[in-house]
């Protein structure tokens, strides 16, 4: 073939974040040049072993569904045209596991109560007491890392935050008192 057959992409990279072990994770990777444009069979290795992509002899290859545990990964790949030119690459990625509720970093009085957390949070509150049920409580606006609700004078926020993974205190995060 005029061009080699090559990878052009590889997923996943960098870190994955999951809230629990295992992670359910993809591989994928595209191919170009070749004897066919790209078509190739790809194989990953794991264990020493060498396994063909479940989707494959075309110029999209994937593997779903891998379940793997925190840690750092180097997932030795190759794929082969029928010309028979072979290239080989690593998906390199890290499994990183968030097993702890999102953290107050501040909270202040502008217009109205914001609460900054240190990651994407949901937060709710009562004037009662920290041991409530998460559904029965008010709900702050935000979804992110800024939550906001109406200041009230006089009373004391309870407030929960949770994390995308469902990880909340047993407690409150924080308690507020408006005076």
């Amino acid at each position: 073939s005029e061009n080699k057959l090559k990878i052009d992409s590889l997923i996943p990279e960098g870190t994955i974040k999951g809230g629990g072990e295992p992670v359910s994770v993809d591989l994928e990777l595209t191919t170009s040049g070749g004897a066919e444009s790209g078509k190739a069979t790809c194989y990953y290795q794991w264990a020493g072993n060498w396994i063909l992509f479940f989707e494959t002899f075309s110029s999209s290859h994937k593997q779903s569904g891998l379940n793997l545990y925190k840690g750092i990964y180097n997932i030795p790949v190759k794929c082969e045209d029928v010309a028979g030119d072979v290239v080989e690459d690593k998906l390199e990625f890290e499994i990183k596991i968030d097993n702890t509720p999102p953290k107050i970093t501040r909270v202040y009085n502008s217009g109205g109560l914001k609460v900054f957390t240190d990651e994407d949070a949901e937060c709710v509150y009562d004037f009662k007491t920290c041991n409530y049920i998460w559904n029965n409580a008010t709900e702050m606006s935000g979804l992110e890392k800024e939550h906001s609700a109406s200041f009230e004078q006089g009373n004391t926020y309870y407030i929960k935050c949770k994390d995308l993974w469902e990880n909340k205190p047993q407690s409150c995060s924080i308690i507020v008192r408006a005076e």
